[in-house]
């Protein structure tokens, strides 16, 4: 099958022609389908004509989503994205952030409203807030400290063992360290060790958690967004299946009761979904 796959490759080379390449950015047009020729390849294992067999998209391209915190991330995102999937605990935090991304959207000619800021969060929802916490207590729990040490290591690029697990790791001066400063205070402010933060990381990979009743997350979310600004939120579910569809159908009720969601989309792709916040 290999031997046939780079046979292919060759009709593919032997016929696309030079001249075909258009790369008409303004027109959104990469190349002229007339200077182009089938492949017409049919052999042992497999046959293909060559031309790509998918609909065009109804948005012409895929919404942009963008995650980062260093300041290429955001330059790149304030330039680019449709929307960010922002991770920030505090909502102090993530109110310096939303307010740094928006400001940079002027440079490069666009609109605050044109890149959407998502805040990550994960509910925890109970029909009471003792039996929320009780599920909050029980999901921490499964979550061994070197699972939080290795995935938070992995996505610093550093290897955190190295560090006493009791030290504050906010204090720390290595370059690789920096990017996730926010992610190393709790919600009062207050530092936390190595320790704390790799369990916490291993939790929710740093997103705060919402818990209590339908009612109770409501009030915390809008207690976020008040303080944060921001478009809305990015949720991540304790698990699979069954924490989404508890959200959908306990608290966006609510949130529709207190007039924070809507009730019907007035369009069909994602992107129409985001400009429903303008």
């Amino acid at each position: 099958r290999a031997h046939e796959f780079i046979k292919v490759c060759q009709k593919l080379w032997q016929s696309w022609d030079g001249d075909a390449v258009v790369m008409d950015r303004d027109g959104a047009v990469f190349a002229d389908a007339s200077k182009i020729r089938r492949i017409e390849h049919k052999g042992k294992h497999f046959a293909s004509r060559g031309p790509l067999n998918v609909t065009r998209s109804p948005q012409v391209g895929p919404a942009i989503l963008q995650a980062g915190t260093s300041p290429k991330g955001m330059d790149f995102a304030a330039q680019y994205s449709d929307a960010i999937f922002a991770i920030q605990p505090r909502a102090e935090d993530a109110e310096n952030y939303y307010n740094a991304v928006k400001g940079r959207m002027a440079d490069f000619g666009r609109r605050p409203q044109d890149c959407k800021i998502l805040f990550g969060m994960q509910p925890i929802i109970g029909a009471s807030a003792a039996e929320a916490r009780e599920k909050q207590a029980e999901h921490n729990a499964l979550v061994p400290l070197d699972g939080g040490m290795a995935i938070l290591s992995a996505h610093l690029d550093f290897d955190l063992s190295q560090l006493d697990p009791n030290e504050d790791m906010a204090a720390r001066t290595e370059p690789e360290l920096q990017r996730l400063q926010t992610r190393y205070r709790k919600a009062s402010g207050e530092a936390m060790t190595v320790a704390e933060v790799a369990a916490r990381h291993g939790q929710s990979v740093g997103l705060p958690q919402f818990v209590g009743t339908p009612s109770d997350i409501a009030d915390q979310m809008e207690a976020f967004m008040a303080t944060a600004g921001g478009d809305g939120f990015m949720l991540s579910p304790i698990h699979c299946p069954g924490a989404i569809e508890d959200f959908v159908n306990l608290v966006v009720p609510e949130l529709q009761r207190r007039g924070l969601f809507r009730k019907r989309y007035k369009g069909k792709t994602q992107r129409d979904h985001l400009s429903q916040f303008d």
